[in-house]
């Protein structure tokens, strides 16, 4: 309710503050504002990097980036999911998909003040570990390897892009789930990418530890919900699920088995609770003793 001047950082992919010192945004109590990154701040232009809004003493703010590309196609929009309150638990992501057009990337951003290590690993429906064809974009070599792990040492305030894009002549997409495991503040998002029409989607790590999780859906008016979950356990577990509609009547029950580090994918109503066509509702996935 008061007025506050926000600090602002700019930062490089490698972590350099490269933004104008001093820098900051006044708003009134209750303001807001919005802008075009690189035409605020001319010095993001053509580069990766991150920007950090520091909350001022006494104040509350809340932020949103917007991802186009290219800049004003109407292709590709997308939210960029801001990262706070860092902790040094990683994180996991319910789904990956390479391949027949798909293309996954990991962005990760080391929010500490000192060298972090990265691993991120990929998993297989099985729980078994993924080798997929992996890029570096911030490398500029163009190269693929392929690899289940990547293991890198992440220096303070630095990004890391990490991207699969199998061929679009595959016949079917590879799909898994990942988990990140770090020693340091490290989080981030994955961007789901269909490169034949440049349609994104934008995912954070899943990094809490919650008794259960509520996914919302609707499948009215020919709309279709894909649901894909993971298990981050080094063992065996089932997943009690309860289906209900937008009244809150429950309408289907069930248990999902997964193995250990495993991984599940499937369209609402077609592989999985007929009983959802053409509802809105909830699905509640509850975690497992252990």
């Amino acid at each position: 309710g008061q007025a506050a001047n926000i600090g602002v950082v700019i930062r490089d992919d490698t972590g350099v503050v490269i933004g104008p010192a001093g820098a900051a945004i006044a708003l009134a109590g209750n303001g807001h504002t919005s802008f075009v990154l690189s035409l605020q701040y001319p010095v993001t232009a053509h580069k990766r990097g991150t920007i950090e809004f520091d909350t001022p003493a006494g104040g509350k703010i809340s932020v949103l980036g917007i991802r186009t590309t290219p800049l004003g196609s109407s292709n590709t929009l997308t939210t960029i999911p801001p990262l706070a309150n860092v902790g040094t638990n990683g994180g996991s992501i319910a789904h990956i998909a390479t391949g027949n057009g798909w293309q996954t990337t990991f962005v990760l951003v080391n929010t500490g003040a000192s060298v972090a290590q990265v691993h991120l690993k990929f998993f297989a429906d099985s729980g078994s570990p993924l080798s997929l064809p992996l890029s570096f974009p911030q490398s500029g070599s163009g190269t693929t390897t392929v690899a289940a792990t990547v293991d890198q040492a992440l220096a303070a305030g630095a990004m890391l892009i990490v991207q699969s894009a199998a061929p679009l002549t595959d016949p079917a997409p590879t799909i898994g789930s990942a988990q990140l495991t770090t020693n340091g503040n490290v989080g981030g998002f994955v961007i789901f990418r269909y490169n034949p029409n440049g349609q994104e989607a934008v995912v954070p790590l899943e990094s809490r530890t919650a008794n259960a999780y509520i996914l919302a859906f609707d499948n009215t008016a020919g709309t279709g919900t894909g649901v894909a979950i993971n298990s981050v356990s080094a063992q065996a577990v089932n997943i009690p699920v309860v289906v209900r509609d937008d009244t809150g009547t429950q309408i289907a029950t069930d248990m999902i088995p997964l193995a250990a580090n495993g991984h599940l994918a499937f369209t609402l109503f077609v592989d999985k609770y007929p009983a959802t066509a053409n509802i809105r509702g909830t699905l509640e996935f509850d975690t497992p003793a252990s």
